[in-house]
């Protein structure tokens, strides 16, 4: 992820100094390894006009400790006035998050510039206060709708998205004797987590018709585990009831191809539903 940083006095010196000797914005810039419009902005926002003429941008002069302080100032001003970090922003959010208005941040955001024209402010920035350290204490959470104590994502959690196991055949193809449970042999299989400091798990196969049950043991939840234990699952059940496989498109099915080569089963994947959450098997 690209990062800006701001110039240095030191880099305000070499531009003021390189500038002086004549060299061009753009061979300055590489000098410095920054962007030369960035190095434009720098000159128009820092310079320090002269006689009546000081709106003007060729009629100014750029001195490096000056431009290093109005830089500083502005850095302040922006602290100051960013949002929450303005007395009047930051009051009016406390005042409507609690009783008697119980407002949520979406409502704060929308209301604030209707009621006092000139002030903005972004929901988001109000969900990251109320859940941040420094309001930690307060104990803002409690006036929102849900009461969470800990905030949930933004969008939910994340559904597995198709493009996982690109070369496991779509649930679409599946036969139809596997789809109407009409034929024998037809499997699906899914883990069955435990707690969440237990590193093992449990493989759970089902046969689509019969119903029948199958659960293994995992010490582990990697692929390489899963496919050990299905195939060792598969090859001990009778030949009739070896026709396929249906998985989702999780990690640990992704040596889903080993396990074809090994039973010459081959195996379905399940298609996420991302406006639910859930998959179709």
């Amino acid at each position: 992820m690209r990062t800006y940083h701001h110039l240095t006095l030191e880099e305000r010196e070499k531009l003021f100094g390189l500038q002086q000797a004549g060299m061009s914005l753009r061979d300055i810039a590489k000098k410095l390894k920054r962007s030369h419009t960035s190095l434009s902005r720098e000159l128009k926002r820092n310079k320090r006009g002269e006689g009546k003429r000081s709106h003007e941008y060729f009629s100014a002069v750029y001195v490096p400790c000056r431009a290093q302080k109005k830089a500083e100032k502005r850095m302040v001003k922006q602290r100051y006035k960013a949002p929450l970090k303005e007395p009047f922003i930051f009051l009016y959010v406390r005042q409507h998050l609690r009783k008697p208005y119980y407002w949520t941040p979406e409502q704060i955001a929308k209301r604030l510039p209707m009621d006092h024209p000139g002030y903005t402010i972004d929901d988001e920035t109000i969900y990251r206060y109320i859940y941040g350290k420094k309001a930690r204490g307060m104990k803002l959470w409690q006036h929102l709708v849900l009461h969470r104590k800990r905030r949930m994502k933004k969008h939910g959690r994340k559904v597995k998205g198709c493009g996982r196991l690109p070369t496991a055949l779509p649930i679409e193809q599946r036969p139809d004797g596997a789809n109407t449970r009409a034929e024998d042999g037809h499997w699906e299989s899914d883990n069955i987590g435990t707690i969440k400091t237990d590193k093992t798990g449990i493989s759970a196969t089902v046969e689509r018709k019969i119903r029948l049950v199958r659960l293994r043991k995992l010490k582990d939840l990697t692929a390489s585990t899963k496919r050990t234990v299905l195939v060792a699952q598969i090859q001990k059940e009778k030949k009739v009831l070896q026709k396929t496989l249906t998985i989702d498109r999780g990690p640990e099915n992704s040596q889903h191809e080993q396990f074809t080569d090994e039973t010459n089963m081959p195996v379905y994947a399940c298609n996420p539903l991302p406006q639910l959450g859930k998959r179709k098997c």
